[in-house]
């Protein structure tokens, strides 16, 4: 989750609406450099002009700005405060956190669910093993699963469980399943970028597939570059002003 932070000022005298254009140089009606001046009836719904106006703020039709605090001060003007949200909020954990999660999408935030090994909780489980191999464990798993459907959870994240759970699973829901670790049944995959490319060497897990090596790549690259500097091979004349 982002947060955002937009603030608007309001002129005394020319009651405008100000705020900062994410690309000043196409404004031809800014003010002071990168201030961009929008009409008076936006005034009344901050909203509206969020909604209407996102390129403005930086913002992508998948973004979206909810409302968490209003007041006025001492002058009666009033401040709003807004939080960004985009596409949505992962939420790891099951049936105590259903009630959590419906509250969070009434208020119109967009909830994934995660369940297996959570990696929040490795306190808890102690070590990054597979979970649900045990069938206690497989049911609970199961069971969260329809949970966060029911709670409003637009898809869920299946981590390091048996293959034929995870299968199961995404055909008793009909919500996506995304999997890691979790065989090719779910309805899509997913993958740490370091894992992808190589530049996490520590451990490699068993479900995971390199398809680079840019750590051995970027050292030999951060080798040569010093080797170059002690030369004073680096700069050169062609690489001088």
């Amino acid at each position: 989750m982002k947060k955002f932070y937009l603030g608007l000022l309001i002129s005394l005298f020319s009651t405008a609406i100000f705020a900062q254009d994410s690309n000043p140089q196409s404004n031809s009606k800014t003010v002071y450099s990168n201030w961009k001046t929008f009409d008076n009836s936006y005034l009344d719904s901050p909203e509206k002009l969020f909604s209407e106006k996102k390129a403005n703020f930086g913002l992508s039709k998948n973004d979206d700005l909810q409302l968490k605090s209003q007041k006025a001060d001492e002058l009666a003007i009033e401040h709003k405060r807004y939080q960004q949200y985009y596409k949505g909020v992962k939420v790891e954990g099951g049936e105590h956190l259903a009630d959590t999660i419906h509250r969070m999408v009434q208020v119109g935030i967009p909830v994934m669910g995660h369940l297996g090994l959570t990696p929040q909780s490795i306190r808890f489980f102690g070590k990054y093993n597979v979970r649900g191999k045990e069938k206690i464990e497989a049911d609970k798993i199961k069971k969260d699963a329809k949970i966060l459907e029911e709670a409003g959870a637009f898809g869920i994240v299946l981590e390091k469980i048996p293959a034929d759970l995870a299968k199961e699973i995404s055909k008793s829901i009909s919500i996506p399943t995304i999997g890691i670790g979790a065989g090719p049944h779910c309805d899509g995959q997913i993958l740490v970028t370091h894992d992808v490319l190589g530049l996490f060497e520590t451990f490699k897990p068993k479900f995971v597939r390199r398809y680079a090596e840019l750590a051995k790549e970027i050292r030999q690259a951060a080798s040569n570059y010093a080797k170059d500097v002690k030369a004073s091979s680096y700069p050169s004349d062609k690489e001088s002003y």
